[in-house]
Formats: C-alpha cells, sequence, structure tokens
C-alpha cells in the first residue's frame, strides 16, 4: 500500500521501551500519526489494529477518530468502527485477528492475554495521485477492572488491501449497476429471446434496462423493482463517490416526486406491468401503487438522505409512511391490500375486468405475498429511518417517540424523544448524559407546516436553518429539554393542472396525514359531494376503529343525482344542490369497516 506509519504516542514509556501502564477503569489514549503518498488515486477506507488486553474489551469500550490535512476531497474527519472479528481476509481461510496474530505476535506479552482489535473509517477517504496527506487516529479506550503493564502494537493499512470485508460486495453491486442497460442484454443471450420480442421496448422499460442507468431521466417499467434498483444506486453513488451516479439518483428522485407520485406517496400508476406510465398520468380509480413500491420509495429516501441531508427526501419519507404504506396493512394487522387505490366503487372491483386488481376490502393473504412480510420489515426498523448521524451531527428526520443513542469523542448522550405526532404537533426532546456533550441535533422542520413552528429551550445554543432542518449547535448537558410545536393546520390541496384525472377536485391533509371519505361516514353517491376550499374543518378525536386518530368534519353540498328517462343523455340542465356534513378519516384507516365507496380526491364547489 501507501500508507507510513510515522509516530505512536501511548502517553507513557519510551520509544524504546514501549510500556504502558494502565490503571483498572482509566481511559487510555494512544496517538498515531501516519501519513499517505500514492502514486495512483485511491479512494478506500483505512484500517487501524491494536495489540491490547482481552479484559479490555476493546471492541466495546474504544472510540476511534480519524483526523486527516491535505487534499482529501474535503474530508477532514472520519470516525472509525470495529472490524467483525470473524471476518476472513482474501486469500486466507482464518479471520483476520488470527492472521495478524500469526504475523505480528503478541510480542513481550503473555499470549493469551492479549487479542488484536481493529477499527475501520465508515466512510471512504479519496486521495488522488501522488497527492500527500497527514493524519492522526486516536484511540480512547477504556482500561479493564485491573492494573496491568504492557507492550501495545499497532498495524495499519488500506482496508480494502489486506482486510476486504464488505468490498466484494461493493464491487458486485457497482458492476450490476453498470451492466444494466448495457448491450448486449444479459437475459436476452442467456434466454431464449426472438427477435420480436428484442424489438419491444417495454420488455427492456419493465426491468429498467432500456438505457444504462446514468442516462435515464425518467421512472420506467415496474415500479418495486425501479426505486430498488435506485436504492442499489445511490448506496454505489455514496460509496465510491460517484457523482454521476448521484446526479441521475437525483434526477430520477425529482421525476418521481414531482410528475408521477400520488398525494398519498403512492407509485405505479398501472397494473399493466405494476409500472409507472408517463409523467403527470394519475388515474385514482385503475391506479396500482403497490405497497411494496412505496415502500422502496421510503428506501429511495433514506439512502439519498445518507448523501444529502435535504427535507424534501424525509418529507416523502413522511408522507409515504403515513399513507401509502400503512394502508397496505388493516387496523388490526390481519389483513392486507396489494393495491392501494384512491378511488373505488366495490362494483367496479368485481364486475370491471380493468379494476379487478383493486379490491374493495384487504385481503388474507396473496400467491405473491411480498408486501405482508416487507410491511413488517419495515415497520419493525423504522428507528434506522428516523435518524442519521456523522461525528458530531445528529440528524432527526421522523418525529417517533423513543430513544437514540450519540457518542462524540467518546462521550455518550441519550435523546429521548416524546412526540405527539401524527395527530398534535408538540415534539420534545430531553438529554440525559453523566458529562456534558458538545454536538449538533438537526431537527426537520416538516413541509407540511413550513415556517409555522416554534422552539423553546435552544438559548445559548446556536441555531441555523439549512435545507429544511434546523441546526441546534452546543454543549448539551443532562436535562437539557428543547420543545418543538408544528402548526396542525387542515389543508385543501390541488393538483398541478397537467393530472387530468384531478382537475376541479381537491383532496385534504392534516400534518402528514392523507384524509378521504368512505361510505361507511357518508353513504353511497360520494362522487356526487362538492367541497369548498375555503371551507372549516372541524376536527374529531376518537378511537372508534380501535386507535385513536383525528377525523374531520365539514359542510359541504350535495348534488341531487340527475336520472334520464328511456335512456343515458338528455339536455343539461343546472344542477341542484343540496347541503351535507361530510366526515373524512385518515386514508390508512380505510376498509376497516366493510367494502363501500371511497374517495381521496373530491370535487370542489
Amino acid at each position: 500500500g501507501c500508507v507510513y506509519l510515522d509516530n505512536v504516542n501511548v502517553n507513557q514509556g519510551t520509544e524504546e521501551n514501549p510500556i504502558y501502564w494502565a490503571k483498572a477503569g482509566e481511559i487510555a489514549t494512544f496517538t498515531i500519526d501516519a501519513h499517505i503518498d500514492c502514486a495512483e488515486n485511491q479512494t478506500k477506507k483505512f484500517l487501524m489494529a491494536i495489540l491490547v488486553p482481552k479484559s479490555w474489551n476493546a471492541r466495546e469500550n474504544t472510540t476511534v477518530t480519524y483526523t486527516a490535512t491535505g487534499k482529501e476531497d474535503g474530508v477532514t474527519s472520519l470516525p472509525m468502527s470495529p472490524v467483525n472479528p470473524q471476518l476472513v481476509p482474501k486469500n486466507v481461510d482464518v479471520p483476520w485477528s488470527e492472521v495478524l496474530r500469526a504475523e505480528y505476535g503478541v510480542g513481550t506479552n503473555v499470549l493469551n492475554d492479549m487479542e488484536w482489535v481493529a477499527f475501520r473509517t465508515d466512510k471512504l477517504y479519496s486521495i488522488k495521485n501522488h497527492d500527500y496527506a497527514n493524519f492522526t487516529i486516536t484511540l480512547k479506550c477504556k482500561a479493564g477492572p485491573k492494573n496491568l503493564r504492557f507492550k501495545p502494537a499497532f498495524f495499519i493499512n488500506f482496508a480494502e488491501d489486506d482486510f476486504p470485508g464488505d468490498e466484494k460486495y461493493k464491487k458486485l453491486a457497482e458492476y450490476f449497476v453498470n451492466q444494466r442497460g448495457t448491450q448486449p442484454y444479459y437475459f436476452d443471450s442467456e434466454g431464449k429471446v426472438t427477435e420480436k420480442e428484442k424489438k419491444t421496448k417495454i420488455r427492456y422499460q419493465y426491468y429498467q434496462a432500456h438505457l444504462p442507468v446514468r442516462e435515464q431521466k425518467t421512472a420506467m417499467g415496474h415500479a418495486v423493482r425501479a426505486v430498488y434498483l435506485y436504492s442499489g444506486m445511490a448506496d454505489v453513488a455514496r460509496l465510491t463517490g460517484d457523482d454521476s451516479l448521484y446526479q441521475t439518483c437525483e434526477t430520477l428522485w425529482n421525476n418521481i416526486t414531482t410528475k408521477q407520485m400520488y398525494v398519498t406517496g403512492g407509485i405505479g400508476q398501472t397494473h399493466h406491468g405494476e409500472a409507472f406510465t408517463f409523467d403527470y398520468d394519475m388515474p385514482n380509480d385503475t391506479i396500482y401503487a403497490e405497497t411494496c413500491a412505496s415502500i422502496g420509495l421510503v428506501f429511495f429516501a433514506r439512502r439519498m438522505l445518507e448523501m444529502n441531508p435535504d427535507s424534501k427526501y424525509a418529507d416523502v419519507m413522511e408522507l409515504a409512511l403515513h399513507n401509502g404504506v400503512l394502508s397496505g396493512m388493516a387496523l388490526d394487522g390481519k389483513s392486507f391490500f396489494y393495491v392501494n387505490p384512491l378511488s373505488v366503487n366495490p362494483r367496479s372491483c368485481h364486475d370491471d375486468p380493468g379494476k379487478q386488481h383493486v379490491k374493495p376490502v384487504r385481503q388474507k393473504w396473496f400467491g405473491c405475498a411480498c408486501c405482508p412480510p416487507n410491511l413488517a420489515r419495515l415497520i419493525s426498523s423504522i428507528g434506522s429511518y428516523a435518524y442519521t448521524e456523522n461525528e458530531d451531527t445528529l440528524w432527526v428526520h421522523l418525529y417517533a417517540g423513543g430513544t437514540v443513542e450519540k457518542e462524540v469523542n467518546g462521550q455518550k448522550a441519550q435523546v429521548v424523544i416524546t412526540s405527539g405526532l401524527p395527530w398534535d404537533g408538540d415534539v420534545t426532546l430531553k438529554v440525559e448524559s453523566e458529562q456534558p456533550v458538545t454536538m449538533t441535533v438537526a431537527l426537520r422542520i416538516p413541509g407540511w407546516c413550513g415556517e409555522d413552528f416554534e422552539l423553546e429551550g435552544a438559548v445559548g445554543k446556536e441555531c441555523r436553518m439549512e435545507n429544511g432542518y434546523l441546526y441546534v449547535s452546543g454543549e448539551w448537558k443532562e436535562g437539557d429539554l428543547l420543545k418543538l410545536r408544528f402548526a396542525m393546520k387542515v389543508k385543501v390541496m390541488q393538483a398541478d393542472s397537467r393530472v387530468r384525472q384531478d382537475e376541479g377536485k381537491v383532496a385534504i391533509m392534516r400534518g402528514p396525514v392523507v384524509y378521504c371519505l368512505e361510505e361507511a361516514d357518508n353513504g353511497q353517491g360520494l362522487p356526487l359531494v362538492r367541497v369548498k376550499p375555503d371551507a372549516v374543518f372541524t376536527e374529531e378525536k376518537t378511537d372508534e376503529l380501535g386507535f385513536t386518530m383525528i377525523m374531520l368534519r365539514v359542510d359541504a353540498k350535495t348534488k341531487k343525482p340527475v336520472t334520464v328517462e328511456n335512456g343515458l343523455y338528455q339536455t343539461w340542465q343546472k344542477p341542484v344542490y343540496e347541503g351535507k356534513e361530510l366526515r373524512f378519516i385518515p386514508y390508512y384507516a380505510w376498509a376497516n369497516r366493510g367494502e363501500g365507496e371511497m374517495e381521496v380526491w373530491v370535487n370542489q364547489l
């Protein structure tokens, strides 16, 4: 490799006799100075291994920070994490810890009392041809229960050079991404594909293989396959530092969320190929909007957040979770939707072949049962979507109640979040820490509240807004409390006029929750009702469906039905309207009271 160890400071002892005295329970500090001088471009992780007493349990009790000076693509500080002790390096068949012991031994230390423990950078580090960089690695390790005297040892290198870790998987993912859309198509050569099939563009669009991925500008084909691919592309872009791939992900994200996404966070407009169709084509009754597609959109959002903490990704993640995802499961958790429509007439579902993919009630199971376990997987791992972090910053993307631990320079803080969302906008963050911790907490300000929010408890902290996040920086100590209050106003939404299916209609939202009309509350003939965009809504807190939720009531109008004698058509007559109170329920809660009509988009008066 091209990594050179210059100096090691172990606080005590001398260079000729580096004996370290460690008192029980104290924090032992090791500082390693080194430099990089590469003859070619390198984009890799660095690995640092240390020989310490087993009783220290160093994998769990050590904090490692990496700081560099020099030309390094703007990266000045990187965290390092423990390497799995069972990891087997390339070209050998035993774990890396055994390789290090066999290669370097344990010196004059007692054999059974020592172990090699390795750490590597969490992120990739880039250095260009012949650039020179100095760097320092600092290890702070809590000593074990006994006073000890020992001789530590150190090893440093590129992680990929001798300890490949997940490198083979990254390279495989990169290969898959780069091969997609290139010709000759692998499934043409491996499968029995006729010349007629080869000329069918739809076949390749279905797999997002119609163009090399970096040339794709519009989301096409099977919606679930698409967002899964885009999620993988985002991971590869982050891990390899491929800006062209990142820009492609950004382009595809914008196409989906600004031109092909339903108001519920659903994606995939047609059951033919379970696919995207074209920009601004958003049918509500023949929709597909598979549950797995909204879940995949959450996957994609989470990965974009890792590269660029912009609230537009978390806003969509929140929207999809509360609507297009949760609607896929009944309130009792025992039945599921594959398709998530925005307009339902039960008879059409039964008698119209073009709508039989739309079900008026959830099903117990499916022949292709991908959605139920996918829902379970996402809900059980929701914590990994709520937060991301770097060395000194904790981003809060979703305001779910819970506790998250943040560690900065060896100091740990528990952040306890209490949230009333999605029904009320009160959120508190309480810090629990034995010692003060200097860090930044980045709070997403949801798009649905805009600038209508209040913050308390930030006195003495530095606050700034950037890309939809409120960054609160400073020293945090035990008992510090932040209070957020987001405005939870009812909003009447309208679609872009290029969405023909929603012209003249409105949808209702409150916070991140989309609402709908259901026959169980409003009777039949939902397409006849009319709502004024400036109508005043009344909130109703109820648990009649088994869970606490807020329903909405509004005074509206219903059009008197036109009945044509002996035919279907007649000369236009002025419509007659009658007053009617409407009750809106959260979209995710519809179809929990049997079959019935349902509408998200309602005609405006």
